[in-house]
């Protein structure tokens, strides 16, 4: 589980760095941000080094608005991936 939360986290930073604009990088880096925070927290909460709140962990903890909420969180990082591919599909390629 905590190498598919690594590739979650790898995925969204490589969507920060390929964010097109100033907005995009900023939305894809607080969520970044949310992802690190729940999933450090609770595995240190597992593990007995931190102490017990209620965060749950992303995508495997049980309720309806932490879910939707990382659903929704999920979504604006496809819509910044997306846009980010369509633009940089548009640009004109120079021949070598």
């Amino acid at each position: 589980m905590l190498a598919l939360y690594a590739l979650l986290i790898w995925r969204t930073l490589r969507i920060v760095t390929i964010a097109k604009n100033l907005f995009g990088t900023l939305v894809a880096g607080g969520i970044l941000a949310m992802f690190m925070f729940q999933v450090f927290l609770n595995v240190g909460m597992t593990i007995g080094i931190m102490p017990v709140t209620g965060v749950p962990l992303p995508l495997l903890s049980y309720g309806g608005s932490s879910v939707l909420v990382t659903f929704l969180a999920l979504g604006l990082l496809e819509s910044i991936h997306i846009q980010a591919r369509m633009s940089s599909a548009s640009k004109p390629r120079a021949l070598i």
